[in-house]
């Protein structure tokens, strides 16, 4: 009887509790304004050319701590044969402008709005904010938190975008201007998406399939010096090698962004993970991104039977003196909240 209740317990474990979250804060790269970047030495750019693109990231950095004109990507070599490409970055407070601009370059010719036009305000107030720049034929549009704030026309032509050179992201290299802050959800198509499909898509986990996506960052690796590309096209490395160094932007735990999950599989495991599963003794929680959190063990009745705060990234629960059966243990991670179902043999 007692191997028929074992058997059991095993296809009940087999798959973790899927549970669809209404939104999950995941980690985000974090640079330090001075020698931080990614690199992608094949370029999703090169990709686009001189046709329609869009441009979008969610930014959080404080203008007081920013170089002079800093960096969300760009594709530039280094001086003086460095012309040509684009960046799209913050442009140094220009005219009678009181805070630095969003603004896209591309062939060496800068686009940009007096206090970032419209909108009237600084985007680098040490709050998030998503960004995006998007070319239409020759008009290239300006956005922030989904608003619309300018409009301006292509003066150069081809302007091409594409350059046989690597992207770094948060840093232009002839000036070294590194970006001071958190950037994430990087995400480079080549097709101008509209205010709509921008508001609609700033907020969710993209499957990296969407039709005229080039590259997606969605920086979700949470540690390791690989910067997937959801895409799986154009992947990125942090800083000058594949070893950990200075140059390496930090992961951290928080994010500018709470992601709407639009997939009922979704896997959570890198967020917080379980194991062995079935246990008889001690369940092993491994939670990648995450300061000290507090698990929960309920029983199928909804009793709480155990409770125990992680304090590093691999800590234990005891469960020895629990009856054999079926538990869910419950967390909250960076507000997230994430059940696991866990059975005890």
């Amino acid at each position: 009887m007692k191997l028929v209740k074992f058997k059991t317990f095993v296809i009940l474990s087999v798959s973790l509790l899927a549970i669809k979250l209404s939104a999950q804060e995941y980690a985000s790269l974090s640079f330090n304004g001075q020698d931080n970047y990614v690199e992608i030495e094949d370029s999703p750019l090169n990709e686009i050319g001189s046709g329609d693109f869009t441009f979008e990231a969610w930014i959080n950095g404080e203008e007081s701590k920013q170089t002079s004109h800093p960096m969300i990507f760009s594709n530039r070599g280094p001086s003086p044969s460095g012309g040509g490409g684009v960046l799209f970055f913050f442009h140094n407070k220009w005219r009678d402008s009181k805070t630095k601009i969003l603004s896209v370059q591309i062939d060496e010719v800068n686009y940009k709005f007096e206090n970032n036009g419209t909108l009237n305000a600084s985007l680098l107030d040490g709050q998030c904010h998503h960004v995006a720049v998007t070319r239409k034929d020759s008009i290239l549009s300006f956005y922030a938190d989904g608003q619309l704030f300018g409009e301006s026309r292509i003066i150069t032509s081809p302007a091409s975008v594409s350059l046989e050179r690597s992207l770094l992201i948060g840093k232009d290299l002839p000036t070294n201007n590194t970006f001071n802050g958190i950037i994430s959800q990087v995400r480079i198509w080549n097709v101008a998406k509209t205010k709509d499909e921008l508001n609609n898509a700033k907020d969710v986990s993209l499957s990296g399939n969407e039709s005229g996506l080039v590259a997606y960052y969605e920086m979700q690796d949470f540690k390791g010096q690989v910067l997937t590309d959801k895409t799986g096209n154009h992947h990125g490395r942090l800083g000058d090698s594949i070893l950990e160094d200075v140059t390496d932007p930090a992961w951290i735990c928080s994010g500018c962004v709470k992601l709407n999950i639009l997939d009922e599989g979704v896997d959570q495991s890198k967020v917080f993970n379980v194991y062995p599963n079935p246990s008889s003794d001690f369940l092993f929680i491994n939670a990648e991104c995450s300061e000290a959190f507090e698990v929960r063990l309920f029983d199928v009745a909804g009793r709480l039977v155990a409770k125990h705060i992680i304090n590093s990234q691999e800590d234990r629960i005891d469960i020895k003196d629990l009856s054999e059966g079926v538990y869910l243990l419950d967390s909250n991670i960076a507000d997230n909240k994430i059940t696991r179902r866990v059975v005890k043999i």
